[in-house]
């Protein structure tokens, strides 16, 4: 079965946003407002991962992501005065990615509170999103632990999948870009090669052929790999 994954909420609201910016007269356009060609949301992985680095400078929360982790954790109206602080001047096509993640545990906490506002059709749709994309991960990550373990190989879901599984209970409160499975280091090459033969393909394509053929090269700690659909 072949998924395709409806376009992205908040990129639909940003060139939204563009549009109607492109209308305003421009001396009556903040200075301190990027212009709206200036950054692209959800661009090429490069580009996003230097503005991820700009918005996103550390491990700490940033000033806005502590705003935003208090109005998705704080129940009440300390959580609804710091959506509203928040909203009021967010700018969602500067969103690093540790931002975007937190989005659908935003949308749910202010949905459970009934707080109001322009924006959360655009919040719930980011939600309705990740739903989708992370059932598109979990059907071919299925095949993939299929595969494996129909070849009597040992395999654990880990990180974002296992805690979407063992805490969120909801496939849409926690974004992934993709789905991470381990196995034992004694069976990494036949693994690699079982799901080759089912015609995965190794992100840096050109390995693919080269480990089927020759099974010369070192794999690394964690090799990627795409579903051939």
């Amino acid at each position: 079965r072949n998924f395709c994954i409806p376009p992205n909420p908040l990129e639909q609201h940003i060139k939204q946003s563009k549009s109607i910016d492109s209308t305003v007269p421009s001396d009556h356009k903040s200075p301190h407002r990027p212009k709206a060609e200036s950054v692209n949301f959800l661009t090429t992985p490069k580009e996003a991962t230097l503005i991820d680095r700009l918005i996103d400078p550390g491990r700490l929360p940033s000033v806005e992501q502590a705003l935003m982790l208090r109005a998705a954790l704080l129940p009440g109206d300390a959580g609804k005065e710091a959506a509203s602080d928040w909203l009021a001047s967010a700018d969602f096509e500067r969103l690093g990615k540790a931002s975007r993640m937190i989005l659908p545990i935003l949308y749910e906490r202010l949905r459970q509170d009934g707080f109001s506002s322009p924006l959360m059709p655009v919040l719930k749709g980011v939600k309705r999103h990740t739903w989708y994309n992370n059932r598109r991960l979990f059907h071919y990550g299925g095949e993939a632990v299929h595969i494996l373990k129909q070849d009597e190989i040992d395999v654990m879901v880990i990180k974002g999948a296992a805690m979407v599984i063992d805490y969120y209970y909801d496939e849409s409160m926690r974004p992934m870009e993709d789905l991470d499975i381990l196995v034992r280091y004694s069976n990494k090459s036949s693994a690699l090669r079982l799901l080759l033969e089912q015609g995965w393909v190794m992100k840096d394509k050109h390995l693919t052929d080269q480990f089927l053929e020759e099974g010369l090269f070192e794999i690394g700690k964690a090799t990627g790999l795409v579903h051939p659909t």
